[in-house]
């Protein structure tokens, strides 16, 4: 019978001993607490990179809109890439693809159009199937012409274990020529 009087006076003195629990529960909320930070930090980089991309895509689409009637060309395309890439930062660009055109209403017949389309800005965004879905009903009238730009990005995480490794992030952003009239592609 003193056998069971010493053990149970020993476990009551462990139960009242609380000097190891805090180190216990600070085991316990570690993970939860790393993941909670880590997941904060990546949507948060997630969003930098979907606003970087809307950003991209605006200027992009503004640079060639000021193009007017001298025509668009590659070598503009390949400048307006790297203007736009360089707007990533500091993500990476090399990410970083775009399609764009040139939409008008004509004049006589009220058909809308595309006037030419452009890939040479690494064409992953994919190209437009019908002029009059991509427009977007933003040329109304016979003679409007519009820009669109069609960007993708392809985002990379920097945690793997609280998001999926990568996203593809897109936006499309219209504009029209400062001049009126359409921009012709030379």
């Amino acid at each position: 019978m003193a056998r069971h009087a010493v053990l149970r006076a020993r476990i009551h003195g462990l139960l009242r001993h609380t000097g190891g629990a805090a180190a216990v529960e600070f085991a316990v909320i570690l993970p939860l607490m790393m993941i909670m930070f880590f997941g904060t930090f990546e949507v948060t980089q997630l969003v930098k990179a979907y606003m970087a991309t809307n950003r991209a895509a605006q200027i992009l689409a503004n640079l060639v809109a000021q193009e007017g009637v001298m025509g668009f060309s590659s070598a503009h395309s390949t400048d307006y890439c790297i203007a736009a890439k360089d707007v990533m930062a500091p993500m990476a660009g090399s990410g970083l693809a775009a399609t764009i055109a040139s939409v008008t209403k004509n004049i006589s017949t009220g058909a809308v159009a595309f006037d030419w389309q452009d890939t040479t800005c690494g064409g992953g965004a994919g190209s437009f199937i019908s002029a009059s879905a991509a427009s977007n009903g933003l040329v109304a009238n016979n003679g409007d012409s519009v820009i669109i730009v069609k960007v993708s990005y392809n985002y990379q995480a920097v945690v793997h274990f609280v998001l999926p490794s990568s996203f593809t992030i897109t936006q499309t952003s219209y504009q029209r020529q400062r001049t009126g009239a359409s921009t012709p592609q030379s």
